[in-house]
């Protein structure tokens, strides 16, 4: 793979003092991007002008050129006239086409680092929040193997790997990691406006045959409405990008959800804020009220053990 030609890899490294520090900070800012692009072609599209004074249309422009900007010294888009492109929609495509074939590229250096390095990590101590837990099924949103291979010794273990499990055996057309973003579009434009769509979570599991084994658990659940079950979630933002697949899990009155959140001290519930904030988003405000007090209490937050603590 020709690293120096791709567009997302100049991108993120001429943006990365400026860039969180967290995962999901990471797709947020492909989705800022994406949003930018489908504004702009939209523009194209329709033949209009972007005036100054519509702001919102200014904003979306700047972060396209942005972008642009950064790919003019890659080998491959050197004939590719990207002034123009701002009025042919013919261009415009070539150059979102190129985005989409360099963002499975990205995605395949990133399933060959996690292959080579992260799974290879040695872990000498387990976390005490985890070890004790026996689940019969483990969602993954890691692309890695690290529950499997550190707390996972029970073969009767089910595990659905549903943003793909890294493989050095792959390629990049074999690599079925999904990362992308989540739907933005209001609901009338979704099913018509689909330029965009290869960078899309949903598109990408089922284009990808990422495992859905989790439906079958949330049919079981629904069916047996009766029996209690327990979810425990470790290690998750709980951002609206996955709101698809966690409202389906939360969002049952026979499930128990406990919430670890990550503290630095006693009294820090900086990451708990954060965690009610996304999750908000996730099932709505009504929704986490009704779950998390009274007689529908089926939602509680953890604070993870201290390092070190009896």
């Amino acid at each position: 793979m020709k690293f120096k030609e791709n567009i997302w890899i100049h991108y993120f490294l001429n943006i990365r003092y400026s860039l969180g520090k967290n995962w999901i900070d990471f797709e947020s800012e492909i989705s800022n991007v994406i949003q930018a692009f489908e504004c702009i072609r939209d523009n194209i599209e329709r033949r209009e002008r972007i005036q100054q004074s519509e702001r919102n249309k200014v904003i979306k422009l700047e972060v396209v050129k942005d972008f642009v900007d950064i790919s003019k010294e890659i080998e491959g888009l050197k004939e590719l006239d990207l002034e123009d492109m701002y009025t042919n929609l013919k261009l415009f495509d070539v150059y979102i086409k190129k985005m989409t074939v360099d963002l499975d590229r990205l995605i395949r250096a990133l399933e060959i680092y996690i292959s080579e390095f992260i799974n290879k990590i040695e872990v000498l101590q387990k976390n005490d929040d985890i070890k004790d837990i026996n689940p019969d099924c483990v969602l993954s949103f890691n692309y890695s193997n690290t529950y499997e291979r550190i707390y996972g010794q029970s073969n009767k273990i089910e595990y659905d790997y549903i943003h793909g499990k890294a493989d050095i055996t792959n390629n990049v057309n074999t690599c079925n990691l999904v990362l992308g973003i989540d739907e933005y579009l209001e609901e009338c434009d979704r099913d018509n406006k689909l330029e965009f769509l290869p960078f899309k979570k949903f598109y990408q599991r089922i284009y990808k045959s990422t495992d859905s084994s989790y439906m079958e658990w949330v049919d079981e659940i629904r069916q047996n409405s009766e029996c209690p079950y327990e979810l425990y979630i470790f290690g998750h933002s709980l951002d609206k990008t996955d709101k698809d697949v966690l409202e389906l899990l939360i969002c049952n009155d026979n499930v128990q959800t406990k919430i670890y959140y990550h503290r630095k001290s006693n009294d820090d519930k900086k990451e708990l804020g954060k965690l009610i904030r996304n999750l908000v988003q996730v099932i709505g405000a009504k929704e986490l009220i009704r779950r998390t007090g009274g007689s529908h209490k089926t939602i509680e937050f953890i604070p993870q053990t201290l390092p070190g603590a009896d």
